[in-house]
């Protein structure tokens, strides 16, 4: 598990962040799976938008 992980608006889109030590990243991925990292992330984060949004509507 990797906890810490940041979901950042860039000016192309969004990318996922990884936590730092000293300056340094703890763990790096290949594009493809920081893509899918991302992908998913804003998935969830979709869904969690959606579902305050109809709570908020009942």
């Amino acid at each position: 598990r990797l906890y810490g992980l940041t979901l950042r608006q860039a000016k192309n889109g969004h990318r996922s962040d990884v936590p730092n030590i000293h300056g340094r990243h703890v763990v790096t991925f290949t594009p493809h799976l920081a893509q899918q990292i991302t992908d998913a992330a804003l998935a969830a984060l979709k869904e969690l938008n959606a579902n305050v949004v109809i709570r908020n509507a009942a």
